[in-house]
């Protein structure tokens, strides 16, 4: 009987000892759970997604970031090339942000400057590597936040406290950047760019895709391979041309325009002075002149432009497309003249957009 009321007085002793290091709050339980993916498990999130040019601005057509959207310029110069960074952030909880496959379709602006026959409706399509979520990735993202460059899927925020917010996804190592890089060409046509990003997870669970728009904005522009036109020896009221080729080389005396910008453009003249030729009492030049673009273009027929009047703008009426280079052709009719003077002057060239 003894040691049992010893054995009863010592868990007693046990069981207050016990009673003096509980804390004074209640104690918490938590529910744990876990669903191993088979082959399905969730599809991943495009959370949001974004384009830039490599300028300090992310966007050198809207440097002050006043347009939703990346507004990127063409390079203008012939050959030239764009570099565009295509970038997504993407969530996908069993994986970690870990994808199998993240890409960006991207598509040809729908408008007058796209052209069926030269370019198919699919630009490209950009693979996109996963640059993680550390402090660089998501500088980037902040950037581009601020520069107001990013889409965002519907019912998802920048931040917030929850799993609807990309920084809280980013902070908590489940969402990742995915970032490429491909270029546009000097001439590709202007407009609306759309792009589709699309994301796979490792389970083959695609993700719903997300889309939006960069803009590459209108800039026509020509350049010429010539300064001289000389129209050589001619006779009187014979109407002399001269002809130009089609293949740009500086200094081989035979005119040719190309289009290096990514809109359709005419050519113009926007001055022709007399060259020295006089007008009459009646006010009719002594010389007129005409103007193609191309061997089967439309002439335009021009007068000549007193000094101090306005000028001409003579506009040549057949469009020089994107990517095109075209022979220019000139000629001089001289009505009234005597045999063996020498006439010089000036021609200015310019271009317009054509539409």
């Amino acid at each position: 009987m003894m040691r049992k009321e010893i054995g009863i007085a010592g868990i007693v002793l046990a069981m207050l000892i016990v009673a003096l290091v509980v804390p004074v709050s209640a104690d918490t339980t938590v529910s744990t759970g876990v669903n191993i993916a088979t082959g399905g498990g969730s599809s991943p999130v495009i959370m949001a997604k974004w384009e830039q040019d490599t300028t300090l601005c992310l966007e050198d057509g809207d440097v002050d970031h006043l347009i939703p959207g990346g507004q990127f310029l063409p390079p203008a110069t012939f050959e030239g090339v764009k570099e565009i960074k295509y970038y997504a952030i993407v969530c996908d909880e069993e994986d970690g942000g870990d994808l199998s496959l993240v890409s960006a379709y991207v598509y040809h602006p729908d408008n007058a400057y796209f052209d069926p026959e030269m370019w198919d409706d699919l630009k490209y399509q950009v693979m996109l590597d996963n640059i993680g979520h550390d402090v660089s990735a998501v500088a980037k993202a902040t950037a581009a936040y601020e520069a107001g460059l990013i889409q965002l899927a519907s019912g998802y925020s920048w931040s917030g406290d929850n799993g609807t917010a990309v920084m809280y996804r980013l902070g908590k190592g489940t969402a990742d950047v995915w970032e490429g890089t491909a270029e546009i060409h000097y001439c590709q046509p202007a407009g609306d760019y759309e792009v589709v990003v699309r994301a796979v997870d490792r389970n083959s669970n695609p993700a719903v895709n997300l889309v939006n728009i960069f803009n590459y904005l209108e800039i026509p522009a020509a350049e010429f391979d010539f300064d001289t036109v000389t129209y050589g020896s001619t006779s009187i009221c014979v109407n002399k041309w001269t002809t130009g080729n089609t293949v740009f080389s500086i200094g081989d005396n035979l005119p040719t325009v190309r289009n290096i910008g990514n809109v359709p453009v005419n050519v113009k003249i926007i001055r022709q002075d007399s060259m020295d030729f006089g007008i009459d009492s009646e006010g009719n030049w002594d010389v007129e002149f005409d103007a193609r673009l191309g061997d089967s273009g439309r002439v335009i027929t021009y007068d000549p432009v007193a000094e101090g009047e306005d000028d001409q703008n003579e506009v040549l009426p057949d469009d020089l497309w994107m990517c095109h280079s075209e022979e220019l052709d000139f000629s001089i009719h001289i009505l009234k003249g005597f045999a063996g003077d020498i006439h010089e002057g000036e021609m200015i060239l310019g271009f317009e957009k054509a539409f």
